[in-house]
């Protein structure tokens, strides 16, 4: 891992990064409208990104679903130094 720089900072980069890596960014490019992916069944892409709605995975996912990727997730952070809260 690689720190921005005070340079960096100065000229709103990590802020830059921010804004093109949210939702509403990714949501909104022609790439992730138009076209479908799949090898057996086409998902259309827009298919892939939700309202984005804080607790609307219970519509989507059973607690048992939910907690087999949090124990996934868990796993994945560990020794990276970051902490896991649900």
């Amino acid at each position: 891992m690689v720190p921005f720089s005070a340079a960096d900072e100065a000229v709103g980069l990590p802020a830059d990064i921010v804004n093109l890596c949210s939702i509403k960014t990714m949501k909104g490019l022609q790439v992730n409208k138009t076209g479908a992916s799949g090898l057996f069944y086409k998902f259309p892409h827009e298919s892939y990104f939700r309202k984005g709605v804080t607790g609307d995975w219970v519509n989507h996912m059973t607690p048992e679903m939910a907690q087999r990727l949090d124990a996934i997730v868990e796993d994945k952070l560990y020794g990276s130094g970051l902490s896991f809260s649900s």
